[in-house]
């Protein structure tokens, strides 16, 4: 319930990551309460971060723009605040190269996603647990 808590905090908190720890609740509640797992990504806010991750649904692709455009303002940013606050030519250049890097990284990891562009809100018609949680010899869907 913690990694909820931060996560649901993440929703409004700017640079408090949200989906890593709804990830993380996510997974916990698969292993531990059936209940909890379908009520997080049954939840009308709260369910959207994790369901294209968890059941191979993908990011819309209004939520690749946004993570996108604030991914590269914030690297801006950065780089504005790296660029007038060192003095060193060679710190400024290595440190904006490591931003660039990582932007770019970053950047095509999300463009890579699966897109989806349907609203999964039936969620009666998902597995119980993601894919490769059980065992074996289980099948991926346990209804």
């Amino acid at each position: 319930m913690v990694s909820v808590g931060i996560g649901a905090v993440g929703v409004v908190v700017p640079l408090l990551p949200t989906t890593p720890f709804l990830l993380l609740a996510a997974w916990c509640f698969a292993r531990s309460s059936e209940r909890l797992h379908r009520w997080l990504v049954g939840h009308p806010r709260l369910g959207q971060y994790v369901v294209g991750f968890l059941y191979g649904g993908g990011m819309s692709r209004k939520a690749k723009a946004t993570a996108l455009a604030v991914l590269w303002s914030g690297i801006v940013v950065s780089a504005v605040i790296v660029l007038w606050q060192l003095e060193a030519q060679l710190w400024k250049a290595v440190a904006v190269a490591g931003l660039a890097a990582v932007g770019t990284g970053v950047s095509v990891f999300i463009a890579t996603r699966a897109g989806s562009d349907s609203d999964r809100r039936d969620v009666e018609a998902w597995p119980r647990r993601p894919r490769g949680s059980g065992d074996a010899g289980e099948s991926a869907d346990l209804q």
